[in-house]
């Protein structure tokens, strides 16, 4: 049970809907109304916090990354970058460990991992998956220590590590739906050397309010979040903010050499 915000676009154009976006995560996290009513004696996403920034320019390609057992809303300081420029995408996860999963820096999201097809992959999940029905899709062995230390999220990472060209594909989709227990709501970061696609969507089973989740747009420009931001810690009216349809998945790529942003409508 998480809280993930993603953005995706031009910095610049976003302005401080940027920033804002960022302080209404750590709220969220912080705070969380939708949780509450699930769990009374619980409002926070205090399990630790993650994020991958991509910046992309003329001056080339960076990615930043970061990891924390400390809540995320104890950090609001290393939430905000310094000197981001250009193109980014910008995902981070605040997480809200499920029952039975360890609190642990592998587990910590997103969780990277290297694609069969040389790209690397970098998943964000809000959702309980079955773990042993996991295990049984994955054909590579672990050690059972491994095991007990990997989320279930960790061990999604290693699937769509070996089918990255099919993680958007109905038959992989519909695979993960029927072993999903609450939500499989994603955030995926595909980066290959000249391309960065960024595969999201929403599919659960209860609790509508606290799964939901919406996608903004302004100027051309992305922001995915879930629930609470938008609900209770809006950060801008001027974003045209819309529910993602349960069980839909699209992606939006960046083209790296010229930097055109294009939403794909998925399944």
């Amino acid at each position: 049970m998480c809280r993930m915000l993603g953005i995706l676009g031009n910095v610049n154009d976003l302005g401080d809907i940027y920033i804002k976006s960022l302080h209404s995560l750590v709220n969220a996290a912080k705070c969380d109304p939708h949780l509450q009513s699930l769990k009374a004696s619980s409002c926070s996403h205090d399990d630790g916090w993650g994020r991958v920034l991509i910046q992309a320019g003329k001056k080339g390609i960076s990615v930043t990354k970061y990891r924390s057992l400390t809540p995320i809303f104890e950090e609001r300081e290393k939430v905000i970058p310094n000197n981001v420029d250009g193109v980014i995408v910008d995902i981070i996860h605040a997480r809200k460990r499920s029952k039975g999963m360890k609190q642990n820096m592998i587990s910590t999201q997103p969780i990277e991992v290297l694609g069969s097809d040389g790209s690397i992959i970098y998943v964000a999940h809000n959702g309980t998956l079955d773990k042993q029905a996991l295990i049984n899709m994955i054909p590579l062995r672990m050690p059972e220590e491994i095991i007990d230390k990997c989320s279930d999220t960790c061990l999604l990472a290693l699937y769509f590590s070996q089918r990255p060209s099919e993680i958007l594909s109905k038959d992989l989709i519909s695979k993960l739906k029927e072993i999903t227990i609450s939500a499989l709501n994603l955030i995926i970061i595909k980066l290959l050397d000249n391309e960065v696609e960024v595969i999201f969507g929403s599919y659960y089973k209860r609790n509508h309010d606290y799964y939901k989740m919406y996608l903004g747009i302004y100027k051309g420009n992305y922001i995915i979040a879930s629930s609470t931001l938008v609900d209770f810690y809006k950060p801008s009216e001027e974003v045209e903010w819309n529910v993602i349809e349960n069980g839909k998945y699209d992606a939006i790529s960046i083209d790296l050499e010229n930097l055109r942003v294009t939403h794909k409508e998925g399944i």
